[in-house]
């Protein structure tokens, strides 16, 4: 599953955003709001970004031996939050 993000301007996160090309960074709650619909109404966009990040989260080394074994507690999530 990849998935875009939506991130909070502070701290780290939006580094990581802007450089993987992989989801918004947000300022605002209006900013959320806009992001959210503009992934929901757009599954092209979704798989694009979704895509972006991923290629570059799994590019990172740490990052593979880090997120990878966690990834399935993350999908069960998502789909509980959908339900």
């Amino acid at each position: 599953m990849k998935t875009p993000v939506i991130v909070n301007s502070c701290g780290a996160f939006p580094e990581v955003v802007e450089e993987s090309g992989g989801g918004f960074i947000d300022n605002n709650r209006s900013e959320i709001i806009d992001a959210k619909n503009n992934l929901a109404e757009n599954p092209a966009l979704r798989d694009e970004l979704g895509n972006k990040g991923y290629n570059r989260i799994i590019g990172v080394g740490p990052f593979r031996f880090i997120l990878l074994p966690i990834a399935p507690f993350f999908q069960i999530i998502a789909q509980k939050t959908r339900s």
